[in-house]
């Protein structure tokens, strides 16, 4: 959960198996009423989740959901908006190490990866 936008993605043995987004993000949440964006927000979250579930054949999604979902981005800070994913999806939550910069660092190894299988 960024600035500007909310992702999910579905890792099945390190590859991406699905992905949902929605342009919605904590940048919506500022002059918000209270309690209103975060529910929003959370609501983006689930419905991706539920979408991706009617999808799948393989039950991927509910593996993932017993492991519970991994949190990155600014949104994963925000105990408010964490609080209520793990409450609706009955799942604990994880958070990455050090949320904020987890999908910059992950893009950073994808690149380099893709650098070295290049040159390789």
């Amino acid at each position: 959960m960024g600035a500007e936008l909310t992702e999910v993605t579905l890792l099945v043995d390190g590859r991406v198996a699905d992905a949902r987004q929605a342009e919605t993000g904590l940048s919506d949440l500022e002059g918000a009423e209270a309690g209103t964006l975060p529910g929003h927000l959370t609501g983006n979250v689930l419905d991706m989740i539920q979408s991706m579930w009617r999808q799948d054949r393989h039950g991927a999604v509910r593996g993932a959901l017993r492991r519970g979902p991994v949190l990155t981005g600014g949104g994963a800070l925000r105990p408010d908006v964490t609080h209520r994913i793990a409450v609706r999806l009955g799942a604990p939550v994880r958070l990455a190490g050090d949320p904020s910069t987890a999908v910059v660092r992950g893009a950073g190894l994808v690149l380099d990866s893709v650098l070295r299988h290049h040159t390789g």
